[in-house]
C-alpha cells in the first residue's frame, strides 16, 4: 500500500504541475472573460500558475525525504489536503484510513530508532 501512496501523490503532483502551462496561457489572453478587470485576470493568471508549482514540488517532496516520522507526516498532510476536493475521495479517503494504521506509522518510526 505504499506504494500507492507514491502513485497517489505523484499523480497529484503532475495534475498540480499542468496549472502552470494553465496560468502562462492565462496571461497571454487579451480580453478576459465576464468584462473581469485586466489587473485582475493577470492575478489570478499568476496564482494559478503559483499554486501549480507550489503544491506541484509538495506532492514530490517524499520521493526525497528519508523514511521517518516527518515523511509520515507529509504523506498524511498531502493525502489530507486532498481529501478537500470531491474528486479524489474514492482515492483520498481508503489511502488515509490505511495510513493512519499504526502499523504504518510504526514503519515509518523504526527507521529513526
Amino acid at each position: 500500500m505504499l506504494v500507492w501512496a507514491k502513485i497517489y501523490t505523484t499523480v497529484m503532483a503532475l495534475m498540480n504541475l499542468c496549472l502552470i502551462p494553465v496560468g502562462g496561457a492565462m496571461f497571454f489572453i487579451d480580453v478576459p472573460p465576464d468584462d473581469t478587470p485586466r489587473w485582475m485576470f493577470l492575478g489570478q493568471a499568476v496564482l494559478v500558475a503559483g499554486m501549480g508549482v507550489v503544491f506541484g514540488i509538495g506532492n514530490l517532496a517524499p520521493w526525497f525525504m528519508q523514511r521517518s516520522k516527518a515523511k509520515w507526516i507529509v504523506y498524511i498532510v498531502l493525502i489530507a489536503w486532498s481529501c478537500t476536493s470531491c474528486c479524489t475521495w474514492p482515492f483520498s479517503i481508503p489511502l488515509l484510513i490505511f495510513w493512519l494504521k499504526p502499523e504504518v506509522k510504526a514503519y515509518f518510526e523504526e527507521a529513526q530508532a
